[in-house]
């Protein structure tokens, strides 16, 4: 009589072991259930804001006023360089002339020079 409650208490043992791996297994399995199905949904909801978001922004770049926004900018921009880059011309033709007159004055000192030199020949022949 022993041994057969022995053995009895001892299959309810394993019993509630087996029992407890088993409710273990389908609460683990419902809660990744229930986990992926939020992550699901959030990605549905994120996929829907971008959508909104995307459509959007397709209607803002379709506007003529964002082209018109976009194209005086690049006009003041261009208009910009371009008065920058006649003030750079400008600077460079001064440069020039000034190279120009600068060897204007070389040449025109050497010649005195040479008058010089030959003054001074004179007048050493005088002396």
């Amino acid at each position: 009589f022993g041994r057969r409650v022995y053995r009895e208490k001892l299959r309810e043992a394993k019993a509630i072991v087996v029992q407890k791996y088993v409710r273990m297994y389908s609460q683990r399995k419902a809660y990744l259930k229930m986990r992926k199905a939020a992550i699901y949904l959030e990605c549905c909801v994120r996929r829907m804001r971008a959508r909104r978001e995307l459509k959007s922004l397709k209607i803002e770049a379709r506007s003529v006023d964002h082209y018109k926004q976009l194209n005086s900018g690049l006009e003041n921009k261009i208009i910009a360089l371009q008065i920058k880059l006649n003030e750079r011309v400008a600077e460079l033709q001064n440069v020039r002339e000034t190279k120009n007159d600068m060897g204007d004055v070389v040449g025109e000192l050497e010649r005195m020079r040479k008058q010089f030199e030959v003054a001074q020949e004179k007048v050493s022949k005088y002396e």
